[in-house]
C-alpha cells in the first residue's frame, strides 16, 4: 500500500479492516460503523412504546339510522389500557360534549339518560393509561336515534338569536326572555341556559313552560357568554330544537338605571 492511500484511510475517523494478500492486486477495505442508537433523532420514542394498543369501536354499528334511544355501546378491548373514557356529540369535530365520561373499567357503557329521538351523534372511545391515550381507530362513527311516533315535531329557537350581543337591563334585573318557534304536538317546554357549550355549568333550567316564550332568566352578568336550548316535552318523549345550542353575548354596560327623581311644584314656586 502506498503512503497516499495509507494517508486517506487514516484521515476517514472510521475504523477500518481489510483482507491481505489480496487476489489480482485488489485491496478489499471494509467500514466497520457504530450501530445507531435507537434513542436518536431519527429513531422512534421509547415513551410511546406503553401507550395502550389500537382497538376499533363494535356497536351501536357505524351509521345505524335506527339507534334505540336507550341504546348501549361496546368496544374492542386495548392492551395496556387502564381505563375508557365515552364521548359523543352531535358534531363531527366534536365541539360540545352530550356525554364525556371516563374512567371506565370495562368496554361498554350505556348512558343513565336516554338520548334525543331523531338526532344524530358522534361518538368515540380513548383508552387510557400512565403513558398516555389511544383513540378507537379510525374516525369517530356516527349513528341517528328513532323518530318515536308522537313525539313533539321539529321546532327552531328564535330569541336571543345565536352569535348575538344582547344589552341587559336592571329594570328586569338583569334578566332575559327566551323564545322559540312552536312544536307541534309539544305539551311543554324545556329551556336551559349555561356558561359552557357542554351545559355542566347549569344557569337555569326552566321546566313546565306552556308557550314559546320563557319567564325572564334572571341573575346574568355583563361581559359573558351563555350558551342556550330548549326541549318541545309531551308526553312520549322530547325533541331538541333542531338548531340548539345557541350561544350570545351580554354586553359590557348595563342600561335602565333609575333616573334621580325631583319634587316639582305645580305652581312653579
Amino acid at each position: 500500500m502506498n503512503s497516499s492511500a495509507r494517508s486517506g484511510l487514516r484521515g476517514s475517523g472510521r475504523r477500518l479492516s481489510w483482507s491481505w494478500p489480496c487476489r489480482a492486486g485488489l485491496l478489499v477495505i471494509g467500514l466497520i460503523l457504530p450501530a445507531c442508537s435507537s434513542s436518536g433523532s431519527g429513531g422512534e420514542s421509547s415513551g410511546n412504546s406503553g401507550l395502550p394498543g389500537a382497538f376499533s369501536l363494535l356497536s351501536p354499528a357505524n351509521g345505524n339510522p335506527s339507534v334505540s334511544t336507550g341504546a348501549s355501546f361496546t368496544w374492542e378491548a386495548s392492551a395496556g389500557a387502564a381505563s375508557y373514557t365515552f364521548q359523543m356529540t352531535t358534531d363531527v369535530d366534536f365541539t360540545a360534549f352530550v356525554l364525556n365520561q371516563s374512567d371506565l373499567p370495562v368496554t361498554s357503557f350505556g348512558p343513565d339518560t336516554p338520548l334525543v329521538t331523531g338526532r344524530t351523534y358522534y361518538w368515540r372511545v380513548l383508552a387510557v393509561n400512565g403513558d398516555g391515550t389511544t383513540v378507537s381507530s379510525g374516525r369517530p362513527w356516527s349513528f341517528s336515534t328513532q323518530l318515536v311516533l308522537g313525539s313533539p315535531g321539529p321546532f327552531m329557537l328564535s330569541s336571543p338569536a345565536n352569535g348575538t350581543t344582547v344589552q341587559l337591563s336592571i329594570e328586569i334585573n338583569l334578566g332575559l326572555f327566551f323564545s322559540w318557534t312552536p312544536s307541534n304536538g309539544a305539551v311543554s317546554y324545556t329551556l336551559e341556559v349555561a356558561t359552557d357549550r357542554n351545559f355542566m355549568n347549569l344557569l337555569a333550567s326552566q321546566t313546565g313552560v306552556t308557550g314559546a316564550l320563557s319567564a325572564p332568566v334572571l341573575g346574568l352578568q355583563p361581559g359573558m357568554t351563555y350558551y342556550w336550548r330548549a326541549y318541545a316535552v309531551d308526553s312520549v318523549g322530547s325533541t331538541l330544537a333542531t338548531d340548539a345550542p345557541w350561544s350570545f353575548q351580554t354586553a359590557s354596560v348595563i342600561t335602565g338605571s333609575p333616573a334621580p327623581t325631583r319634587s316639582i311644584n305645580p305652581k312653579g314656586g
